[in-house]
């Protein structure tokens, strides 16, 4: 697996980090645009799994997109997260909404209570390893629920990119120094950089799920634009695209200045970078290259016609994420 330390900006295991950054959120823009998780690859098959009786958990829910979505379909829907000033603002924006401060690993809810949980992009971040709140998901879960958990992936072009014990990445931003380790542990931080996140191969964290009583259904990869970041000189490219599209999509429709999607993008986690470019830069509704976008390089969706095979592929070898469908054994 990877250790990934970056810039210190904190540590991905401290609420304060997390606060900070979404901090930058527009959190209204979050719950007004369905773009948002509608247009997000796990959009289809979460939604699957969903029961409309059944109780829906978001751990690590950030800026509670989903619980909102979720709540104003009628669903029961429920966001957790150790960020408590983040967790204010949205009861300041949305004091409807059910969303707790809660540790992962110690949830406020009884043996069998929830039906499907959501995990996207969060046990990666505990430094001392995700056991714990993998287990304590196992405890909350229905017999017939199902956990949808997404980490980074340890994918064939990380391998590639970081093929030696240590990779500094100091071309990136924030900076990066990626390591390979045989185990997750609890380490002393330097002053220069701070541990982030863990990347696992899909074979390690299959193992970790069966350590706490799952069962692997599926795996799949995605989040593919991120995933291209860690290439040398893309992030450059890509923010050279985006700021020629915004200033295209704003020549078309007569816009001056600049547009409160571009907060989106900022905060914006990796599992949700796409959806949140595509939200700003999309052209206008049911336009044909629009609908072409948001299916290919945002949606990442399987199915888009002749291009849907070269997707799934490259997802597949080089995407940022991966999810894992799992249920209780």
């Amino acid at each position: 697996m990877l250790k990934m330390y970056q810039e210190q900006l904190g540590s991905g295991s401290a609420p304060e980090y997390w606060d900070e950054n979404w901090g930058r959120a527009e959190l209204t823009q979050f719950f007004s645009d369905v773009r948002i998780c509608e247009n997000d690859p796990v959009f289809d098959v979460l939604m699957q799994k969903l029961r409309p009786d059944g109780l829906f958990l978001e751990g690590g829910c950030g800026p509670a997109q989903w619980v909102k979505y979720l709540a104003d379909r009628g669903y029961r829907a429920v966001g957790v997260d150790f960020a408590a000033r983040t967790v204010a603002r949205i009861h300041e924006v949305a004091p409807e909404l059910d969303v707790r401060v809660a540790d992962i690993a110690a949830l406020p809810f009884a043996d069998g209570e929830v039906h499907s949980y959501y995990s996207g992009g969060v046990v990666e971040h505990i430094e001392g390893g995700p056991e714990a709140a993998l287990r304590e998901a196992r405890r909350v879960l229905r017999p017939d629920g199902w956990f949808l958990c997404s980490v980074p992936d340890d994918s064939f072009l990380r391998r590639r990119l970081f093929r030696g014990a240590q990779t500094d990445r100091f071309d990136l931003e924030p900076k990066l120094s990626v390591r390979r380790v045989a185990r997750t542990e609890e380490e002393p931080g330097s002053s220069q950089l701070a541990f982030f996140q863990y990347a696992f191969t899909e074979p390690e964290f299959t193992r970790l799920l069966e350590d706490a009583g799952f069962a692997v259904e599926r795996t799949f990869g995605y989040s593919l634009v991120w995933g291209l970041m860690e290439l040398p000189r893309f992030a450059a490219l890509y923010r050279g695209a985006f700021a020629m599209a915004s200033g295209l999509r704003d020549r078309l429709r007569g816009r001056n200045g600049g547009h409160r999607d571009d907060a989106a993008v900022a905060a914006a986690p990796p599992g949700q970078l796409a959806t949140a470019t595509a939200t700003a830069v999309a052209p206008a509704a049911g336009s044909r290259s629009g609908d072409f976008l948001r299916r290919t390089l945002v949606k990442e969706d399987r199915q888009t016609p002749l291009v849907g095979p070269l997707i799934n592929l490259l997802c597949e070898y080089g995407a940022y994420m991966r999810m894992f469908v799992a249920r209780p054994r």
